[in-house]
């Protein structure tokens, strides 16, 4: 019994950990891609250094919002109202994807952990009840051997 529980524990993870590391992989890039976009079109549109432009993004998706670099033009504004809408949704859903990876994680090994206490217990529990099946004799009386008469 316990090689078949190892043998479905070797198929969970050869069928969910390829499909779930290409989701993080997705998702990472969809972030890097929203914030490399966001870094073009303001550096484009407001002439900003990289580096501010690439700040702006950043600060913007995370919605910290420090203010203290503020977009002069409207057609960035603009842009910004959809960026934002867009960018900060998929930030939020691509980051559940990577805590759901770590979390799923987790609960594999927490239920193969209980799958294991609860074989153990099966198998203490076969051997107490093997264990109480055994007669021991017991040792002969010493009556007649030097004892009270």
């Amino acid at each position: 019994m316990p090689n078949n529980e190892r043998v479905e524990e070797i198929r969970e993870y050869v069928t969910e950990e390829p499909y779930t590391q290409r989701r993080i992989f997705y998702s990472v890039a969809v972030i890097v891609i929203l914030l490399f976009g966001g870094a073009v079109v303001f550096h484009s549109l407001e002439k900003w250094t990289w580096i501010d432009s690439f700040y702006f993004a950043t600060v913007s998706l995370t919605t910290v919002g420090y203010g203290d670099i503020v977009p002069q033009h409207e057609i960035t504004r603009l842009f910004l109202i959809f960026y934002l809408l867009f960018g900060v949704a998929t930030v939020l859903y691509a980051l559940s994807n990577v805590a759901r990876y770590y979390l799923e994680k987790r609960e594999r090994q927490f239920e193969r952990n209980i799958r294991r206490v609860v074989t153990l217990g099966s198998k203490m529990s076969t051997l107490g009840e093997k264990v109480s099946r055994i007669r021991i004799p017991h040792p002969p009386t010493m009556r007649g051997h030097g004892g009270k008469k």
